[in-house]
């Protein structure tokens, strides 16, 4: 027996070629279908999904920023509310108002000056608390007046002086007595409080 191999004749040999090309061409058609179905989009998610996971750590980095601060306000708030109640500064109510006028006018006998009119306005509303307007005229010399000014400031630490008049219509050394006339500002605690 023989094993020889009897050469292609021409028309089979384009057969072949033929069916060679079909199968690359079918090769590529299937490699080309793979891709478009399966291989791109499967890029197009990893894209998507390592575009999303820098989103996620973007977001938990801004998260802990935001937790520190929130912390770091946290404990400026709880040092402001302690500092505030160690302030030794408690604002009255407008309506005690009469009891301010018997220690201005107690605080004036102490320092030697005549009060001639203490006058407060009607309360006017701030944000935080009230102010009402007192107005006070007297009399006295001028270590006197002086006297009066810086007890005050010592002993009112919410009330403010907004103007001070000091006058002396006729000076002289055995008649040292100015008149003034000053308007103060007292602080008071918001209404309905």
């Amino acid at each position: 027996m023989s094993t020889e191999k009897s050469p292609l004749n021409p028309e089979q040999r384009s057969y072949s070629r033929k069916a060679i090309a079909i199968g690359i061409t079918v090769c590529v058609a299937i490699s080309a279908g793979g891709y478009f179905v399966g291989i791109a989009p499967a890029l197009a998610g990893l894209v998507e999904r390592r575009g999303q996971e820098r989103e996620l750590a973007d977001r938990k980095t801004r998260s802990a920023e935001l937790a520190t601060e929130l912390r770091d306000t946290r404990q400026r708030l709880v040092a402001a509310n302690k500092e505030l109640a160690e302030l030794p500064l408690r604002l009255e109510p407008a309506s005690a108002v009469n009891r301010r006028i018997n220690l201005l006018a107690g605080v004036a006998g102490e320092a030697k000056v005549t009060l001639n009119e203490i006058q407060p306005q009607s309360a006017v509303d701030g944000q935080h608390y009230q102010t009402v307007p007192i107005r006070v005229v007297g009399a006295g010399s001028y270590p006197a007046c002086a006297a009066f000014l810086h007890a005050l400031r010592e002993r009112f630490p919410d009330t403010t002086v907004q103007s001070f008049d000091l006058q002396n219509a006729a000076p002289s050394r055995d008649a040292n007595v100015a008149t003034f006339r000053m308007e103060l500002a007292w602080h008071t605690s918001p209404a309905g409080k």
